[in-house]
């Protein structure tokens, strides 16, 4: 688990170090590579995390993530997409949930209630 932190966590890292957490979903985005947050004081701020394509799962920290929401969003149900959720499983987060919009999938994981999937 321990390595480098995926595109955006430093972010998040920060704010989790300060003592606060996001008020929203975090958003990981799989094989994507978004453009990094503006930030203004006035609005609020969505954390985006983004695992490029060709980077290693399993050499990223998402420790960051732990105790927190997520929203997944991934272009293919793959090996890639369950490395990934396994990833983040491990770090015990309160929620996850997401998409593969190119399948018309939705997913959704609770730690009492488990994985529940729907095709949409």
């Amino acid at each position: 688990m321990a390595g480098r932190l995926p595109k955006g966590a430093d972010l998040l890292s920060e704010i989790r170090h300060q003592g606060f957490r996001p008020s929203r979903p975090v958003f990981v985005f799989l094989d994507a590579d978004r453009p990094r947050p503006k930030i203004y004081c006035d609005m609020p701020l969505d954390i985006e995390i983004c695992v490029r394509p060709g980077e290693p799962i399993a050499e990223l920290d998402f420790r960051s993530l732990a105790g927190l929401s997520i929203a997944v969003s991934a272009p293919a149900n793959n090996g890639r997409l369950r490395e990934l959720l396994l990833a983040i499983r491990r770090i015990q987060p309160e929620f996850i949930g997401g998409g593969i919009p190119s399948e018309n999938m939705i997913f959704a994981w609770h730690p009492l209630h488990g994985w529940e999937y729907a095709h949409v």
